[in-house]
């Protein structure tokens, strides 16, 4: 028998609250949590890092969180999806496609509607849309890519959230410029639009945008911050973090950014790429004076990705705080 998509949602909702209550419990939804249950002080005032502590915890929450297909013709991802609004869907990928097999989270990310042409790829060849994937295919390997000017498929951006070696080499904390590249025709000046409507497509409801709030519960910063967004340790190092168009999720009608925010000091030198744009202070009186910081002093690099439906991908100048140079040693 058929489930309805009301009775889905109550399941999944009712996941997300047992999920979100037993993370309360242990201590990690208070203002005063540090990451996965079991950290200590660490040198800065950071938890101590513990790079998968806690994972199972969550992993089979956010599998069935992400329970949107966006694809037909019998295409299993390795990834799993939610629509945000009709033309993005945001999406995180774990070590091992199945969620009783998976132990930690590789990437998160966004996949917009699109067309398979240089003309097309959103932001161009140096945005991070490094993918396209076809809507229809007789398998999921059989999607990549795609004849010139189609226009039934999805663009895809993917933000590493840890550290972890693949065949392709070592992968750290922020964008996958090298991520499954399908490099895209040249179509001309008069490129088909995109104009389906994908499998499951749907704009989030405020019932949806609370279920993805509740798993997103910890709160990073010290000395009476409160952050405009959600905030969930996924290691030791990195928090992935989503931003509505409210701050209030109880008001809130629209995701407007995903992202992660990474341990670091406030120095050029330990934000690494500069998508990270933006530096918080770890200890603050309030979320407002909390930004940038004096040099060296500890906090987290924020990196976002807009959701937006209108301008989706690497949010390069969300919130810039330029960061010192610092001396070595």
């Amino acid at each position: 028998m058929k489930r309805s998509r009301l009775a889905v949602a109550t399941i999944v909702a009712t996941t997300v609250l047992i999920a979100a209550a037993a993370v309360a419990a242990a201590g990690q939804g208070s203002p005063g949590a540090r990451g996965p249950a079991g950290h200590e002080p660490h040198q800065h005032g950071f938890p101590a890092p513990d790079r998968h502590a806690g994972a199972q915890s969550y992993v089979p929450s956010l599998f069935a969180l992400f329970g949107d297909i966006p694809f037909n013709g019998g295409q299993v991802a390795p990834r799993q999806y939610r629509w945000a609004n009709d033309n993005v869907l945001i999406f995180v990928q774990f070590d091992r496609p199945r969620a009783n097999e998976a132990r930690a989270l590789r990437y998160v990310g966004i996949s917009v509607k699109g067309t398979f042409c240089a003309e097309a790829q959103p932001g161009g060849a140096n945005s991070g849309f490094t993918h396209y994937h076809r809507v229809t295919a007789p398998s999921y390997g059989q999607g990549h890519g795609g004849p010139p000017a189609t226009n039934t498929g999805y663009w895809l951006l993917r933000l590493a959230v840890d550290e972890f070696d693949t065949p392709a080499g070592r992968i750290e904390p922020g964008v996958d410029y090298a991520f499954s590249p399908t490099p895209p025709p040249a179509c001309g000046a008069n490129a088909p639009r995109p104009d389906f409507v994908g499998p499951a497509q749907h704009r989030l409801s405020r019932a949806e945008i609370r279920q993805l709030a509740a798993f997103f519960p910890d709160n990073p910063f010290r000395g009476g911050q409160t952050a405009p967004r959600y905030y969930r340790w996924v290691n030791g190092d990195v928090l992935v973090w989503l931003e509505f168009d409210k701050p209030s999720v109880k008001k809130a009608t629209a995701l407007r950014y995903i992202g992660i925010a990474k341990r670091g000091t406030f120095c050029d030198s330990d934000r690494g790429h500069s998508d990270f744009t933006y530096f918080q202070r770890l200890k603050a009186p309030t979320y407002a004076k909390g930004r940038g910081g004096k040099r060296g002093e500890s906090g987290f690099w924020h990196l976002a990705l807009s959701a937006n439906s209108t301008s989706p991908g690497v949010a390069r100048s969300f919130q810039t705080t330029a960061p010192p140079a610092c001396p070595k040693g």
